[in-house]
């Protein structure tokens, strides 16, 4: 199993959960309470990939979007990352490949849950992240796909060894860093670059 069979693996069993289309922004999104209210069994906050996605904007539009006021100094400047990421990437920028959607974002964590939560609200200056809740999109249908090292736990139920071995091995880059990057980088090459990954 070579790194972009890990990655279309990971990107296939991974679970799927939609937020937005609303008025305004819920202030607990990803929160224990939340995913308690959307009947949401809540994912262990262990190593993992996830990427987010907004179905009904284009690039054009992100790149078209202002800088909110209230964003953190590490925030993530939309229009300013979008336009950079075409001008590096052009053709190979993630635009439609993958059901109807744009990913805007693809990311790995040791703490998968954790991450994500920054990503929506970012409310310091110390992390670098989308900060999503500080844009008024919240009418848009978002989603986040997440994949994290738990969902590779039933192998006492395999019998055939090959799967056996695959899923050890995916568990293997999973628990380090660099592991994690490298299937973060081989889905990129696989899909595309997503349009406000700057790294």
């Amino acid at each position: 199993m070579d790194l972009q069979e890990v990655a279309e693996y990971v990107w296939k069993n991974s679970i799927t959960i939609e937020f937005g289309e609303s008025e305004e922004w819920d202030s607990t999104t990803f929160t224990k309470p939340w995913f308690e209210s959307e009947n949401i069994n809540r994912l262990d906050n262990v190593a993992g990939l996830y990427w987010f996605s907004i179905e009904g904007i284009s690039i054009e539009e992100i790149k078209g979007l202002s800088k909110p006021q209230d964003l953190p100094k590490n925030g993530a400047n939309f229009s300013e990352i979008a336009k950079e990421t075409e001008r590096i990437f052009g053709k190979n920028i993630k635009e439609d490949k993958c059901e109807n959607e744009l990913i805007i974002y693809n990311g790995q964590a040791d703490k998968v849950i954790n991450r994500i939560r920054s990503h929506f609200a970012l409310d310091n200056d110390g992390t670098g992240a989308l900060a999503l809740s500080k844009y008024k999109l919240s009418n848009y249908k978002f989603r986040v796909r997440i994949f994290n090292i738990k969902l590779l736990d039933d192998d006492e139920n395999i019998k055939d060894k090959e799967v056996v071995l695959k899923k050890k091995f995916i568990k293997s880059l999973l628990n380090e860093q660099v592991g994690r990057e490298a299937i973060e980088m081989a889905w990129r090459i696989k899909y595309g670059w997503p349009i406000l990954c700057k790294k």
